[in-house]
């Protein structure tokens, strides 16, 4: 013959205990996950740096279409020539940049307000001398010393002068080579590009 085993009470105390226990429990779990995947600060700014590159870009473009091919005007030519032997650039650097920068539209503006044939920005212009941005030799002149200098502080390292006159030495310097701007990783790559095709027209 079995006996029956008298049942215990649980405190009601003891349950509430319990399950703000569990409650409290969960609510740390998704605030755990929430962390794991919340955006830091610096990605955050990254995102937007991102996009608004993206947006200029297509500013850019609307502003100065590139047409597929860019052929340099005549009365360019010498002085590209004049600039390149000056500042101990090459001619097909200079023009490439000229072709990506501006198209040869020696009257460009672009949405950040950068001016002329190789697109000086106004403090760049003034700290080379150049008087007025949209007379092409002043342009180029200016454009290809300032080409030259970059060239001379990365030691003769094209891509990273290009990225340099993309974005900015303190970038460049920042990240220790091109930065990983789409925008100036696709400058980069289009002015080399182009560099090869005025070298062997």
């Amino acid at each position: 013959m079995g006996y029956l085993q008298p049942v215990r009470t649980v405190p009601s105390g003891m349950i509430e205990d319990v399950r703000s226990e569990l409650v409290e429990g969960a609510r740390m779990r998704r605030k755990k996950r929430f962390r794991k995947t919340k955006m830091t600060q610096r990605e955050w700014i990254v995102s937007i740096g991102v996009v608004g590159i993206l947006i200029w870009m297509l500013l850019a473009h609307a502003v100065n279409p590139r047409p597929k091919t860019v052929t340099l005007p005549t009365n360019l030519s010498s002085i590209i020539q004049e600039a390149s032997d000056k500042y101990d650039v090459p001619e097909s650097l200079v023009e490439a940049v000229i072709a990506q920068e501006s198209t040869m539209n020696p009257k460009a503006v672009s949405p950040v307000g950068a001016m002329g044939l190789m697109q000086l920005m106004p403090d760049t212009a003034r700290s080379l001398g150049v008087t007025n941005p949209f007379d092409p030799r002043q342009n180029i002149m200016a454009g290809t010393k300032y080409l030259s200098e970059l060239l001379q502080r990365y030691h003769g390292d094209e891509r990273i002068a290009l990225a340099a006159y993309n974005a900015g030495p303190t970038v460049v310097d920042e990240y220790r080579g091109v930065p990983p701007y789409p925008e100036t990783i696709h400058y980069v790559e289009s002015v080399l590009a182009d560099e090869a095709k005025y070298s062997n027209p």
